[in-house]
């Protein structure tokens, strides 16, 4: 034979409250137990960071530090590339402009290199800045 499970008093009378109740109230009641629990989880959840929170800051300011130094360099490393890059481009603008006064490249290519060169430091110019 089955054991009977034991209650006792306050259990029977909660259990007789519902048996009364109303499906509206039954929902009503489910809806606060669910949302009261909700609270307690996030009260818990604020309770944690809270305790643990010199490490989280920590790590926090430790990312940001090296975030930056990583910017800094990155930086330093752009500008030195825009220098060469202008360096590259005006050794070839100053050779094609000379190879085009002496004959040997026609008006019209150097007119297209320009063209393409101008594009490329307009494109340059836009990434450097950050537009998108």
């Amino acid at each position: 034979m089955a054991k009977k499970k034991q209650t006792n008093a306050t259990d029977e009378d909660f259990l007789s409250k519902i048996d009364k109740m109303t499906d509206v109230e039954k929902k009503d009641l489910i809806t606060k137990l669910y949302f009261d629990n909700y609270r307690l989880q996030n009260e818990n959840f604020i309770k944690l960071i809270s305790e643990h929170s010199e490490p989280l800051i920590s790590l926090i300011r430790e990312s940001s530090e090296k975030w930056l130094q990583f910017k800094k360099s990155n930086v330093g490393f752009n500008i030195k590339m825009s220098f060469f890059a202008i360096a590259v481009v005006f050794l070839i603008v100053g050779i094609s402009g000379w190879l085009t006064y002496l004959g040997k490249i026609d008006g019209s290519t150097f007119t297209f290199l320009l063209g393409l060169i101008v594009g490329y430091v307009l494109t340059f110019i836009r990434d450097s800045i950050g537009y998108e």
